[in-house]
């Protein structure tokens, strides 16, 4: 299963290499990034991408922004190999490329998951989790 993170600008990548620096590199993560050269230079890419590629799990950064809409259209006609989520975040980004799931379904619920309880408040107490970075 491949990872194709879309975004706005320079997030997909900056994300990517937080994720590097954490954990190494990944042959199964890219990224496209919608910049100054337009939305159908965009669009022709990530379409390019995801015709050579099976089994893709397209995270972009907001749901209804050019990323999203982009690759939804393309989910709506290949809905058998793509699958589309919103809100990328490291901590997401880590668990899914960090794990050994390669069923995209299983990769939609663990992504979710991981996206959610990435989110801590500081309060007085120490947050509940034993990583070390």
């Amino acid at each position: 299963m491949k990872i194709l993170l879309l975004s706005h600008g320079n997030s997909a990548s900056g994300i990517l290499d937080g994720y590097s620096m954490i954990a190494g590199n990944n042959s199964n993560i890219d990224y496209i990034q919608l910049d100054e050269s337009g939305i159908s230079k965009f669009s022709n890419k990530v379409t390019d991408y995801l015709d050579k590629n099976n089994q893709v799990l397209v995270i972009c950064d907001i749901a209804g922004g050019t990323p999203y809409n982009v690759s939804f259209d393309y989910f709506l006609s290949h809905s058998d190999k793509i699958r589309v989520i919103s809100g990328l975040n490291l901590p997401m980004l880590l668990e899914l490329g960090t794990s050994n799931v390669d069923i995209l379904d299983e990769a939609v619920s663990l992504a979710k998951k991981a996206g959610q309880t990435g989110i801590q408040i500081a309060e007085d107490e120490e947050p509940d989790n034993d990583i070390d970075f």
